[in-house]
Parts: C-alpha cells; structure tokens; sequence
C-alpha cells in the first residue's frame, strides 16, 4: 500500500489514522500480539491503579458539561436493554452483593462531614457502622427524645433522593 497521508508526529500512513491501516491492524491481531492471553502480574495492576486514582487522574477535578452528558445519555438510549445487556439472564453471587452492600455503607462520620447541618438539627448516633440512630423531631411521638425512644432512619429513603438525607415517616422501632 501506498503511503498517501502524513500523521501528527511526521510519518506517513496509507490511512488518515493509524488504527485503519491494514498493516497496524495486522500487528495487533491476536497472534501478532506479544501480550496476547498473558496478564500483568499484581504488582503492575498495583502501579497502574496507583498512577490513575486522584489528582493524577486526566479527568481529576472536570465536568462533563450538561449538554455532553445528554448527548452521551441519548447516544446509549435502548443499547443495554435486556439481550443487547452483557449481565441479561445472569445473577450476582452472594459473595459479590455482600461485598456491593458493604461498599454502599457510609460510616457516621461520612455524613457529619458531607451534611454538616444535619447533624445541628438532629441527634443522631450509629449504633454499628450503617446503621444510625436518631430521636423523632415530634413531641407526641413515642420515637422523640422527650419519651426517651429513637428510630432507625429508611435507608432505602435516602437512596431515593440521591444522598439527601430524608427520615422515613414510618418509624422502625429498635
């Protein structure tokens, strides 16, 4: 093939990008790939992750502008519904949802730092980590401080309102 277009760094391709020239796409062919059906050895992924997490991350401290992520959202519309979805038909292991839910558990001091005014409103103290205790703001209620009760707050409550923290109404007695 002839080299009919010059790239950025000066040299010369058949194709306006490298990745559609025949003899690039031959390179990185599974046989022709010297990585092909090997993994990085722990202490590499270790390295790797290291180099990507926090400010040394490209993308560490940008937005996505509204307009982009609507963009994005309509582009995806009806490309992961049911048999086009990779995990269709497929189940988490009971190993996997423990670890899912233990990653959704926020400690106290999580929520004294991200709801600082919350916690001048409300007496809330965790009776183990995940599960907060606090006294109902109603004098009649048997849950309020002055009867001496307290009351677990819905997590799925506040799930719903995407962090906020909102009491459920239906109280759960401990």
């Amino acid at each position: 093939m002839e080299a009919k277009h010059q790239l950025k760094n000066g040299k010369w391709c058949c194709q306006p990008h490298y990745l559609k020239c025949e003899k690039t796409r031959e390179k990185r062919k599974k046989e022709g790939n010297p990585f092909y059906k090997k993994n990085h050895k722990s202490e590499t992924k270790e390295k790797i992750k290291k180099s990507m997490t926090g400010e040394k991350n490209h993308r560490y401290g940008k937005h996505i502008e509204i307009e982009i992520k609507e963009k994005i959202k309509n582009k995806l519309i009806g490309k992961m519904t049911k048999e086009k979805n990779p995990f269709f038909g497929k189940k988490h292991s009971r190993k996997t949802i423990r670890l899912l839910k233990n990653r959704l558990i926020k400690s106290l001091d999580y929520y004294k730092e991200k709801y600082p005014l919350l916690f001048l409103e409300e007496e809330i103290i965790e009776k183990k980590k995940g599960v907060f205790l606090v006294h109902c703001k109603n004098t009649n209620c048997k849950n309020s401080k002055e009867n001496g009760g307290w009351f677990i707050p819905s997590y799925k409550w506040c799930r719903k309102t995407h962090g906020f923290i909102h009491w459920d109404i239906r109280h759960q007695d401990i």
